[in-house]
C-alpha cells in the first residue's frame, strides 16, 4: 500500500512537472561541479505539431550568439505518448510501427530556433532544447 501511494505520488509529479502546453522553462543544476560562469539552461515545448514542409519557431530567451558560436546546443525529441519515453536526436524520429518523421533545424538566431517538419505533418512531439554556454 506504501508503495502504491508513493509511486502514484511519484507520477503525479511527473505529470504536472510535464504537463504544461507548448512551452516550459527549467534550469537544471550541475552535478559534476562546472566553473563558475558556466550557465545550462533546458527549454520543453510539449505536444508541438509541425505541419507538412511547414516550419515552427521556438522562443528560447537564453539562447545568445554566444552560445550559438562556441556553446552546446542539442534538441532532442520525442511522441507525446507517454508510453514512447525514449528521447531521440533530431533530425529523425522512429515510431515503434517503423514510421519516420524527420525535423530539421532550419535556423538558429538568437532568443530562438526554426525547425521544419520534412514530409508529411508530425504528430504531437515533445521538444527539449539544451543550451550551454560552454565556459
Amino acid at each position: 500500500m506504501r508503495n502504491t501511494i508513493l509511486l502514484l505520488i511519484v507520477i503525479i509529479g511527473i505529470f504536472t512537472a510535464c504537463g504544461k502546453e507548448r512551452m516550459g522553462y527549467f534550469s537544471m543544476p550541475q552535478t559534476d561541479a562546472p566553473p563558475p560562469d558556466t550557465i545550462t539552461h533546458y527549454y520543453y515545448f510539449n505536444n508541438v505539431v509541425i505541419d507538412s514542409n511547414a516550419t515552427y519557431t521556438f522562443t528560447l530567451p537564453s539562447l545568445s550568439q554566444g552560445i550559438i558560436d562556441s556553446g552546446t546546443l542539442t534538441i532532442t525529441f520525442r511522441s507525446s505518448i507517454v508510453w514512447l519515453n525514449n528521447w531521440e536526436p533530431l533530425p529523425d524520429y522512429t515510431f515503434p510501427d517503423g514510421t519516420t518523421i524527420i525535423v530539421n533545424r532550419v535556423a538558429e538566431l538568437p532568443g530562438r530556433m526554426v525547425l521544419q517538419s520534412l514530409g508529411g505533418a508530425t504528430p504531437p512531439m515533445n521538444y527539449c532544447f539544451y543550451l550551454d554556454t560552454g565556459h
